[in-house]
């Protein structure tokens, strides 16, 4: 079984994400979405929550049945290792995206060798990111074309 991995910290997930997640429920068997604890960042939605709004933003657009939401709260390198995961897949947007993501590639290779795959983000959301998301919500400017409805009514819930 060829399972991969999309690990991020995912506060908050963006249409951009669910974008490469359907796409890589189409190219393997089964894709494990690892959200994690990123200790350099002070998350706006707990690790559950977080979880949660992953479930509701793929029921939104047709929940594929080959994916798996979990919470990683180790080294993704462990994670992965644990869950035989075939490969890890990160998305890249730009250039500063994967020359940060190459670095943890080789990182996570020589931890458990396992490879890192880049998926292209989709042209149409290239430009999307957790962080432009959210301060574009912040500013009071329409977020629906960055965010699934869910995400945007927890944000509202959260105010």
């Amino acid at each position: 079984m060829r399972r991969a991995m999309f690990p991020g910290s995912f506060d908050p997930v963006t249409l951009g994400h669910v974008n490469l997640v359907r796409r890589l429920a189409a190219i393997f068997d089964e894709v494990i979405v690892a959200v994690s604890q990123n200790a350099a960042k002070k998350p706006r939605f707990s690790l559950q929550e977080r979880c949660d709004l992953w479930e509701q933003a793929l029921a939104e657009q047709g929940r594929p049945s080959n994916v798996r939401i979990l919470s990683c709260t180790g080294l993704v390198a462990t994670f992965a290792k644990e869950n035989q995961v075939s490969a890890l897949v990160k998305g890249i947007r730009n250039g500063e995206d994967l020359a940060y993501e190459q670095q943890i590639a080789r990182v996570n290779l020589d931890l458990a060798g396992v490879e890192t795959l880049f998926l292209p983000a989709e042209p149409s959301l290239a430009h999307v990111s957790s962080s432009v998301a959210l301060h574009l919500y912040e500013m009071g400017a329409p977020v629906e074309g960055y965010l699934p409805a869910a995400v945007i009514a927890a944000l509202a819930k959260a105010r």
